[in-house]
């Protein structure tokens, strides 16, 4: 995220299987205030809300196995912004530490 400061900040990491969801619907030029940098070729599905509702409304099932996710997720990046949001920065280093050792420590074997 860049701040009124244009200081950059990273707030989080994410490795294979994880998903970021960031829902800008509410805003009139749909953009959004975080960048996203990816070390490896990934994939990147842009959805359009007006299509999912439909979806939803024809699958009821498939509406609910993503509202499970969803809520599951949503609260566990809250939890991990508002902690992030409070530490200091040596505080978030051990934090990553701690909870990412091998985002630190990762070495690949060919």
């Amino acid at each position: 995220m860049i701040d009124e400061d244009s200081r950059e900040a990273t707030s989080n990491f994410y490795t294979e299987e994880q998903a970021i969801a960031i829902f800008n619907h509410h805003k009139p030029d749909k953009s959004s205030d975080y960048t996203f940098v990816s070390v490896e070729d990934s994939v990147m599905v842009v959805g359009d809300l007006d299509k999912e509702m439909d979806m939803d409304m024809k699958h009821p099932q498939l509406e609910s196995i993503t509202r499970r996710m969803m809520d599951e997720n949503f609260g566990q990046d809250q939890n991990e912004f508002a902690a992030f949001i409070a530490s200091s920065p040596e505080e978030r280093v051990k934090t990553l530490l701690n909870k990412r050792r091998s985002l630190i420590y990762h070495q690949r074997f060919t």
